[in-house]
């Protein structure tokens, strides 16, 4: 349903990425969808291209969807990339996405 309105899923990376080496995946400012789709509440934590903590964590509940609403944080310095970790319960990185342009994010059980 979400890629027939035009949205695409945000691009996963492995943890060793590196902020710095995150492409450029979006042209401006945007706020994205995030899905879970399991049953446990999910920490995620968003950085920008450069390192900076745009949100230092942020928990999803169970089978819940929502819209980011930090889009004033994005384009520090020309930088509208953000790169999302997904964390597990002791804070260590599980995966990383990268938001793309018209993007979402939607973690399901099986990922």
């Amino acid at each position: 349903m979400l890629e027939s309105l035009g949205m695409v899923p945000f691009q996963v990376y492995s943890c060793d990425i590196e902020p710095k080496d995150l492409k450029s995946l979006k042209f401006r400012r945007a706020s994205e969808l995030f899905g879970n789709l399991t049953a446990d509440t999910l920490q995620l934590s968003l950085t920008n291209n450069k390192g900076q903590k745009i949100i230092d964590m942020m928990t999803v509940p169970p089978y819940s969807f929502f819209s980011s609403v930090t889009s004033g944080y994005f384009g520090i310095d020309g930088d509208n990339n953000h790169l999302v970790t997904l964390l597990d319960k002791d804070g260590n990185c599980v995966r990383k996405y990268g938001a793309l342009e018209n993007g979402y994010l939607i973690i399901r059980s099986d990922d």
